[in-house]
């Protein structure tokens, strides 16, 4: 019996120590994972931080936003209908009686054409308004991410610097001590030496910091580490200046959609003054047991509206015509 739980005790060692070494070579499985450098080149930077970015998403939903007041503007040109179905059973002369009854009216109004007018600007304005907010987003990735690469070449200039103030500074020690420098030229080199460890030590932080801020601008987990890929570009002045044209700026078509906007809204008050035409047609049919009597009856009608609110247009057209 005590040969049998000895045994079973040797098995269960057995188990936690495997178990035990498994759970060793996962965490350093883990963390040989989380050591990996990831390239990252500067479109991978700015595809990940569209994807991740929130402003951008809310810029999305504002532009379908738009698109669905287009789809669903053009409804108010459809007519207004009700259907009724009417059953009766009168229980003194035992007759049973339908009724069947169908109303649609349409309101046409100048000012409708305008609201269209209006909704079909915002949404140009809206893709406009996207379109600025990729641009400007893209600009910054582009700023963080060059940043970066400007900061590394300034941790290897300042690594650079160092390196030769530690071999004037050796050198100037041998000539000390050969009698060919003062003290003074030996202390000034020692103290060049400290000054540039003192960089190069600010130049690590500010390139850890900015590193932080671009990942979190971009969406990157601290523990990854990156690497950079893409160097600083060529730029050309001269070109770009050529190539600058006003037709193509998008802040000038936001404020050319904004006057087309009041424009619209001038007139869409001035539209006040023009009658609103009505149409209306009902049809109403009634059936009575033998089903032989039928009462049908239908009608068209037009309405006009002239006098509108004369005081409210007289004052938004005055104050739109100064704009």
């Amino acid at each position: 019996m005590l040969f049998l739980l000895n045994k079973k005790e040797k098995k269960l060692k057995k188990i936690s120590v495997i178990f035990f070494i498994l759970i060793i070579a996962f965490l350093n499985y883990s963390l040989d994972t989380t050591n990996d450098i990831i390239e990252l080149s500067l479109q991978q930077a700015i595809n990940i931080s569209l994807e991740k970015n929130l402003d951008i998403k809310n810029s999305k939903i504002e532009l379908n936003n738009y698109l669905l007041s287009l789809q669903t503007v053009w409804n108010q040109f459809m007519p207004n209908g009700s259907f009724g179905l009417s059953f009766k059973d009168n229980l003194n002369d035992n007759k049973i009686s339908l009724g069947i009854s169908l109303n649609t009216s349409l309101n046409l109004n100048p000012s409708s054409f305008f609201n269209i007018v209006k909704v079909i600007n915002e949404y140009k304005q809206g893709i406009i308004s996207y379109e600025i907010a990729i641009r400007k987003f893209k600009i910054e990735i582009k700023r963080y991410y060059y940043n970066l690469i400007i900061l590394e070449k300034n941790i290897k200039l300042k690594e650079l610097e160092l390196n030769n103030a530690k071999l004037i500074h050796n050198t100037n020690i041998l000539k000390y001590n050969d009698g060919i420098i003062s003290i003074i030229e030996k202390m000034k080199s020692e103290y060049n030496v400290s000054e540039k460890e003192i960089e190069l030590k600010k130049a690590k932080n500010d390139y850890e910091i900015a590193l932080i801020v671009f990942k979190n601008i971009v969406g990157i987990k601290d523990n990854i580490n990156i690497k950079l890929i893409t160097d600083l570009p060529e730029l050309d002045i001269t070109e770009q200046i050529k190539n600058f044209s006003l037709n193509n700026n998008l802040e000038l078509e936001i404020l050319k959609y904004d006057l087309k906007n009041i424009i619209n809204t001038r007139n869409s008050y001035i539209s006040s003054f023009f009658p609103s035409l009505g149409f209306s047609y009902s049809f109403s049919n009634s059936f009575t047991e033998p089903f032989t009597n039928l009462n049908y009856s239908s009608s068209i009608s037009l309405s006009l509206s002239i006098f509108r609110q004369f005081i409210t247009i007289f004052y938004f057209t005055n104050k739109y015509y100064k704009v």
